[in-house]
């Protein structure tokens, strides 16, 4: 895992709490709406169209906002996150395996998301936008974007305090959003 002569010089603390981001106090709401809209149609209009158009759309909602959410849980649980003195590693400690390193000599842009107590996370790379516009053949249309960031470091109490360290450490400056 480590290269010749590198040292740890941190492992940087993260709790295991449901990663929450700012984009899914957005999104949940909205999913869970067409669930509910979904049921009370189900109830007034019958099974018979409700299986048809309702059921796949309800799916997908549930999918959308709980089993992502929960999935992205799952890794944030397995994953430790390493400074060495030449990089940042992304471990999976149940897999045994090293998922991403990047040397601070060529490290991607970093965007911080902090709420008031001071926990948060840090993307790594562009971050996703929360609202998309796609044009295909001249028509414009707007929505919510339901892709996650790339890579993200989770759950991180005293978020800024890593953030000015990597930030240090690569000798950048980048992105904050609190």
């Amino acid at each position: 895992m480590l290269e010749a002569d590198e040292q740890i010089e941190e492992l940087i603390e993260h709790k295991n709490y449901l990663p929450f981001r700012l984009e899914d106090w957005l999104r949940i709401p909205i999913y869970l709406f067409v669930i509910g809209l979904g049921i009370f149609i189900l109830i007034n209009e019958g099974v018979s169209i409700g299986f048809i158009f309702i059921i796949p759309i309800m799916i997908v909602s549930l999918y959308l906002s709980v089993y992502k959410l929960l999935k992205r849980w799952v890794e944030t649980k397995q994953v430790e996150y390493i400074i060495t003195d030449r990089r940042l590693i992304i471990h999976n400690k149940k897999k045994n395996k090293v998922e991403h390193s990047f040397k601070f000599s060529d490290f991607p842009c970093m965007t911080l998301r902090e709420n008031a107590y001071n926990y948060g996370y840090i993307i790594l790379g562009e971050p996703a936008p929360l609202i998309v516009t796609n044009t295909y053949l001249l028509r414009i249309s707007r929505g919510i974007n339901i892709r996650d960031h790339d890579l993200v470091i989770e759950n991180l109490p005293n978020v800024r305090k890593v953030y000015n360290r990597l930030r240090g450490k690569t000798g950048r400056s980048a992105k904050s959003y609190t």
